[in-house]
């Protein structure tokens, strides 16, 4: 079920207020003896939060890497024993989550990001408010916010398309608020990390690296329902597997030439991702290098279906040239499938020892490792105890501890000169909406 939808009222604002300046500081506020110890255990315990998470990302049917993120988030911080979380958004989800839901409004954008949102913050009493996709928060918020950056893509003119008009106009204004108005950002990996700071200059005691993890249905084990997925999805027999999008970055076109060039007999390539302008332009590539047969693509797979083609598949590619963290390479390790990636941005760090890496476009070294996989049974095996060995390295209530912490810590820098501080920051808008 979704979670309720809760109305806002003047009393409820009343009330609210009235608790929140009731409430105990959070940081350096136990009291202790003369000796300096905690007065008493109670004393100890952290009291529990009401974390406000931005959901917008919530309203597109295609559950992808922010969305996912944040779905998984809400589920294992709600389930923390001192959290309390409220979904904040401004249309209908169509994904559920398990917690109180608030709407808001606005005709514009900005008007509903920037006056309505921390109108709403306030009136429902919320400790801190995190938005983990990207961009979205007011610069001043009646509380600390916290900003989850995943990558420094949209920064990178290679990868991106030329922005204009409104479209440029909403990335200048929001990336700058946003970064701005931050106590702390989180990003997914220290190659992101690495990254935000080159592209954006944020400075580096700014910045946290909390990992993401595979959700728990993502297990090598069978499921008796795998086949009739496979069937549904037109798959049949073995198959070299991509699950992702098909944008630039995600650099698909190397994996179709390599698929070429190996040649491997009665193994086809599924190529699983919501179908796209780009996603037309891969298959005729596969046309092109004669091997249009022997691509499939399902279109969009939802979470409850992915479990069954990661573990059924002979191996699992990820040639991504460009990537905040590589949520599907975690997941197809957890299925305990072989796993080749590139060698670029986070996937070395994420990856590690639990699979083989390629230089990122290198079709011929890509080739040869397909052929090595796909022609030994013992190197697979050996390839996939890897694989889970690595995956176990990564927990979502890890990520939801780790999140919290983050939180609890943004209490004390938001505190410090948070206007001046946040009218500096601003200063960098120009680097920042490039």
């Amino acid at each position: 079920m979704f979670g309720p939808t809760i109305g806002v009222s003047p009393h409820c604002r009343r009330r609210r207020c009235r608790r929140a300046a009731q409430r105990i500081p959070l940081l350096d506020s136990t009291p202790r003896n003369p000796t300096g110890s905690m007065a008493n255990a109670a004393d100890q315990a952290p009291r529990t939060l009401v974390v406000g998470i931005d959901v917008r990302c919530l309203t597109d049917p295609y559950l992808r890497g922010f969305s996912r993120y944040t779905v998984r988030l809400i589920e294992t911080l709600s389930r923390r024993p001192d959290v309390n979380v409220i979904a904040f958004t401004d249309a209908d989800l169509v994904h559920e989550v398990r917690v109180p839901v608030v709407r808001f409004a606005a005709r514009r954008e900005i008007i509903r990001e920037q006056v309505a949102l921390p109108r709403v913050i306030r009136e429902h009493g919320v400790d801190f408010f995190l938005c983990p996709t990207n961009r979205g928060l007011p610069l001043v918020a009646p509380c600390p916010t916290v900003l989850t950056l995943h990558d420094a893509v949209e920064w990178d003119a290679a990868l991106v398309d030329p922005r204009r008009g409104r479209s440029r106009l909403r990335f200048a204004y929001a990336s700058a608020f946003s970064l701005a108005g931050a106590s702390l950002i989180i990003t997914v990996s220290r190659a992101s990390a690495d990254a935000i700071r080159a592209a954006v200059g944020v400075s580096e005691d700014r910045l946290r690296v909390v990992h993401e993890a595979a959700d728990a249905r993502f297990t090598p084990t069978a499921d008796v329902r795998d086949a009739s997925i496979l069937q549904r999805l037109g798959i049949s027999g073995d198959y070299v597997l991509y699950v992702g999008g098909f944008d630039k970055k995600k650099d698909v076109p190397t994996l179709v030439r390599a698929f070429a060039e190996a040649a491997a007999d009665g193994v086809s390539l599924v190529l699983a991702g919501r179908i796209t302008d780009e996603a037309a332009s891969i298959l005729q590539l596969a046309d092109d290098l004669g091997i249009g047969e022997h691509v499939h693509m399902p279109g969009y797979v939802g979470d409850l279906d992915l479990p069954a083609l990661y573990r059924s598949a002979r191996c699992f590619v990820f040639p991504a040239i460009a990537e905040g963290f590589g949520l599907p390479v975690v997941e197809a390790m957890a299925c305990g499938v072989p796993i080749l990636a590139a060698d670029a941005a986070s996937l070395p760090e994420i990856l590690a020892e639990g699979g083989r890496l390629f230089a990122a476009a290198d079709v011929a070294g890509l080739a040869v490792l397909l052929r090595d996989l796909l022609s030994s049974d013992h190197a697979r095996q050996q390839w996939s105890i890897a694989a889970r060995s690595r995956a176990a390295g990564f927990s979502w209530d890890a990520t939801a501890a780790q999140t919290e912490a983050v939180l609890r810590e943004a209490a004390a820098t938001t505190r410090r000169n948070v206007v001046m501080s946040r009218l500096r920051r601003l200063l960098q808008a120009r680097n920042w909406a490039s």
